[in-house]
């Protein structure tokens, strides 16, 4: 069974979501949810394919507008482009949901410099990335920014170092903009 909708169907009404990671699994029950309160949104990845069905699917089902963005989130220029993008097609953005994520087991002692560039550039570095890039389309305007982060990092989890760094590093980030950036 569904769990019971809570939110009034207009609480987003008009407003612009970028969503990075946003056509696939939590990203996408993101989406939808934020359809779902009248939201438009601009869905972002490195897969635009994938993105294009998501906003498509999204604006017929609920009535908003969604679109594609390809971007990668290690690429502070490709990151900026977006944002540019998304405010000539739906106007300014409101909120940013840093949600696009790269993981793997894999053994500490064992991982190249490769892996671990990969994961922590993904999740760590494109937090960084979008959420400097948003601020000036939300300070003007009271936006948002909602890091998605985990609990692994709180007690390490074996094969996972990257991505335990990478988080605990999100959650530090969340907390200096939020004292840097927070009314």
């Amino acid at each position: 069974m569904a769990a019971p909708f809570i939110f009034r169907e207009d609480t987003l009404r008009d407003q612009v979501v970028f969503i990075t990671g946003g056509a696939t699994g939590l990203g996408y029950a993101m989406a939808e949810r934020m359809a779902r309160c009248g939201a438009h949104l601009v869905l972002a990845s490195r897969n635009v394919d994938r993105c294009t069905a998501a906003a498509t699917a999204l604006s017929e089902q609920f009535g908003i507008r969604a679109v594609a963005s390809q971007l990668d989130v290690r690429d502070s220029a490709s990151v900026a482009a977006a944002f540019q993008d998304a405010t000539g097609a739906l106007g300014p953005v409101d909120i940013l949901v840093n949600n696009a994520a790269g993981n793997f087991y894999f053994p500490t002692a064992e991982l190249s410099d490769g892996q671990w560039n990969a994961v922590l550039g993904i999740d760590l570095f494109g937090t960084f990335n979008c959420s400097r890039a948003a601020f000036g389309h939300l300070k003007d305007r009271g936006g948002v920014i909602i890091n998605i982060s985990a609990t692994l990092q709180y007690t390490g989890w074996p094969g996972m170092a990257p991505a335990s760094a990478a988080k605990a590093g999100i959650d530090a980030l969340t907390k200096t903009t939020a004292l840097e950036w927070g009314r």
